[in-house]
């Protein structure tokens, strides 16, 4: 790997935002509700808008998650917990929804997209207390939470005096001595800022859009914007509100800093020029062992040493749970990593007491099935593209191995054996109903099952999305695919390359699709539950497919087709009792 040599332009970024501050923004926006509740229409437009001016004026790193359910939202925290941060990164948590609060207004509530109107359990709600919990536990040294919803306020467990600015502020020093004594080292922060106290707020947020005027001042004078000045100058807006200030863990006390691309711009700044901060910076961002080892071994005293040691393990821990995961076996994270590990509370779970059992989690939505826009080539059976509505379900990250059938059934029929991480093939659709019969009697409750036919091509589609192939590209090359690539069978829309003639390990081409599922086209074709029939015109929800038929679904294509049969779109069949080595499965279930 070649390792590239920052440009002038970016050394001097550096020297003016601090050689290893990083800031991130996260936005949980929702605007539409399934049980009920009003339509909020504004939101993601505002979040949108707060998004760019942070990006394009502020440097930050952002992303916007359309909060359907509380599982994306704790999934999507969940990842910003497990990542690395730097001593001076800044993270901030912005909620755009609706809120309600328990019977006596003693806990708060942010409601998701399938949040139900009346909750007795709470189930269905993210809790403030939860939400404090983890922003807490987020192992970056400056959070900063910002709720616009009603009832926000509940959240702050400490008010502050909004009158008094950091000193850094109200000093007459330069610049670069704010910069400085607004960041230093290991300073702690977790902040919050509310739309509201105990009370209502409106859907066309104000709140939303005195952030948008707060940002687009760009710091000011200095270009520095502390979290206390945009409170007391820009949010305090409404005696009919009560927007709220202060720290969510009380035995914090530092500041969160917007700092714009500006800040200093009046002052001479030197560029940094010494190699070791430019390869730092380097391994940093591009966040791979590769890049840190190359650090590490030029840079045998760099000053970047601990940070680099810190994140390479970090990253090889992840690598390790990753494998376990993949493979359903976590003995080796186990003795590395435990006790003291970051996952090894679910590693040393039994397998039937683990929550994560390798199923993506898939947010309902709707989606045009068959034969779209970008589709080559299609069948008669792919038309008429219809529009199908699809409910929250699981599906398996990979398709189901040799390993775990044996575990279960007790025998391998596969044709390509000595492989135990390639999918087991050559079982019907009859044997797969056998094998999962069995697994649900070793996992009661979970209700495992084959996908729909419908569900099957919305989880292929990356969530419904115009892709040609299961793994979210328009191109189908070997390096990608384990399909038949003979030049004999070459598209426009695919490569000519090696064709293995077998299958591969799963996931073992490392190009999952937006859902984080691989090998969605190619390697084998994947049973559905549905008896083959033909698509009608109008809008359907959660379609089963007929009730009666000779052939049941397949779908996804092979290691020994070609291109076009490994579209998403493509629809095979079989049946019920037909064995070939092309065809496997993969798992669903419902909750």
């Amino acid at each position: 790997m070649k390792y590239k040599i920052l440009p002038l332009f970016l050394m001097f970024a550096f020297a003016l935002h601090g050689q290893t501050r990083k800031d991130y923004a996260v936005f949980f926006v929702c605007s539409d509700y399934e049980n009920g509740w009003n339509r909020l229409g504004y939101t993601e437009a505002e979040a949108n808008e707060i998004s760019q001016l942070l990006k394009n004026n502020y440097n930050f790193e952002t992303e916007i998650v359309t909060a359907t359910t509380k599982s994306i939202m704790v999934q999507t925290l969940a990842k910003y917990k497990n990542r690395y941060y730097g001593p001076k990164d800044q993270l901030l948590l912005f909620f755009s929804m609706h809120g309600v609060h328990d019977k006596d207004g003693e806990e708060g509530y942010l409601i998701p997209g399938n949040g139900r109107k009346k909750d007795d359990t709470y189930e269905s709600w993210y809790s403030h207390s939860q939400l404090r919990t983890m922003a807490k536990s987020i192992p970056c040294n400056r959070v900063l939470v910002a709720i616009d919803a009603c009832y926000s306020g509940i959240f702050g467990a400490h008010k502050d005096d909004d009158d008094i600015k950091p000193e850094w502020e109200t000093k007459d020093y330069l610049c670069a001595e704010k910069m400085k004594r607004a960041f230093p080292d290991q300073s702690k922060t977790r902040k919050y800022l509310t739309a509201g106290g105990d009370e209502r707020v409106p859907s066309r947020s104000i709140f939303a859009q005195r952030w948008i005027a707060a940002l687009k001042t760009n710091g000011g004078d200095d270009g520095l914007l502390s979290v206390q000045v945009m409170f007391s100058d820009y949010l305090k807006y409404d005696a009919a509100q009560n927007p709220t200030f202060g720290d969510f863990d009380a035995s914090t006390a530092g500041d969160f800093v917007f700092v714009s691309k500006s800040a200093c711009n009046t002052e001479p700044v030197i560029p940094v020029n010494d190699a070791d901060t430019r390869a730092w910076n380097n391994a940093r961002n591009e966040n791979t062992i590769d890049a840190l080892d190359f650090y590490l071994n030029t840079f045998k005293s760099g000053r970047y040493r601990a940070d680099a040691e810190r994140l390479m393990s970090i990253i090889q821990e992840d690598n390790v749970w990753k494998e376990a995961q993949r493979t359903g076996n976590s003995e080796r994270y186990t003795k590395i990593y435990c006790p003291g590990g970051r996952y090894c509370t679910e590693a040393e779970k039994k397998p039937s007491e683990r929550n994560d059992d390798g199923m993506v989690f898939v947010p309902g939505g709707t989606f045009t099935m068959g034969c779209t826009s970008e589709q080559k080539d299609c069948d008669s059976d792919e038309s008429p593209a219809h529009e199908v509505k699809i409910s929250d379900f699981y599906i398996g990250r990979y398709e189901v191995t040799q390993k775990l059938w044996v575990q279960v059934m007790g025998e391998n029929p596969s044709s390509f054996k000595n492989c135990d991480d390639c999918p087991v093939e050559s079982v019907s659709w009859e044997d797969v109903q056998t094998f999962i019969n069995e697994l649900n009697k070793l996992y009661p409750g979970r209700n495992y099952r084959l996908p729909t036919e419908a569900e099957w091509e919305y989880a292929a589609r990356g969530g419904g999305k115009q892709v040609l192939f299961g793994n979210g590209k328009n191109i189908a090359d070997p390096d990608e695919m384990n399909f038949d690539a003979s030049k004999d069978y070459k598209k426009s829309y695919s490569v000519a390359g090696t064709y293995r003639q077998k299958t591969v390990p799963v996931g073992s081409l490392n190009t999952p699709n937006a859902l984080g599922l691989h090998d969605m086209s190619g390697n084998v074709y994947e049973w559905c539950s549905d008896w083959k029939g033909s698509y009608s015109s109008g809008s359907q929800t959660n379609p089963q497919g007929p009730s009666s038929g000779s052939n049941r679904v397949v779908r996804g294509g092979s290691w020994n087709f070609f291109p076009r049969l490994c579209r998403v779109a493509l629809r095979g069949n079989g049946a019920p009792g037909y064995r070939v080595n092309g065809v496997g499965f993969r798992l669903a279930r419902t909750k």
